[in-house]
């Protein structure tokens, strides 16, 4: 549950619902920072630079970790996206076992998937390298599944909505299927 004070100022809460009433726990991050949980893992993109545990994430990074370690107080955090000069995250879905990130990188989109191995340590790949134009990617089901609606839009062809299926994606880049 987010409390919002003001526009970038909030305090975020777990709610547990198995006490009676449901109880409040607070998150302990910065007001500023967007925070976000998908099973297991939380997800958070701090607006300003956030130290955790001795290690300094940029503000405009996307950072990762285990949700009940975090609020256990022993995170352990894994940067999925660092922003440069010329790289930016512009969105992020959560599949049922991929974090999809759409990044400008001058001005241009470019997709990333991000998984899990057998091993619990995050692996990049590009995804859909042959698309051109404003990409913009979203979950089917983030809680069933890895598929994924993508839409693309170009000056030179119309718009396309595509559907993919990142259900193999250990297997390398995966292509998009026309509907």
């Amino acid at each position: 549950m987010i409390e919002a004070h003001a526009f970038y100022d909030n305090t975020i809460h777990v709610v547990d619902r198995s006490q009676q009433p449901p109880a409040l726990t607070a998150v302990e991050v910065p007001a500023d920072l967007e925070a976000n949980a998908h099973r297991d893992l939380g997800i958070f993109s701090p607006r300003s630079d956030w130290e955790v545990a001795e290690v300094t994430y940029p503000a405009g990074s996307l950072v990762v970790g285990d949700f009940a370690r975090f609020q256990e107080g022993e995170p352990e955090l894994h940067m999925l996206f660092e922003p440069t000069e010329t790289t930016s995250l512009a969105d992020m879905t959560i599949t049922r076992t991929a974090v999809v990130l759409s990044i400008l990188e001058d001005v241009v989109h470019r997709l990333e998937v991000h998984t899990r191995d057998e091993h619990g340590h995050w692996e990049r790949r590009d995804l859909y390298p042959e698309l051109r134009g404003a990409i913009g990617v979203s979950a089917v089901d983030a809680d069933e599944s890895d598929e994924v609606w993508v839409s693309v839009t170009d000056f030179i062809e119309p718009t396309r909505l595509l559907l993919g299926d990142l259900s193999e994606v250990a297997g390398g880049e995966r292509r998009a299927n026309s509907n």
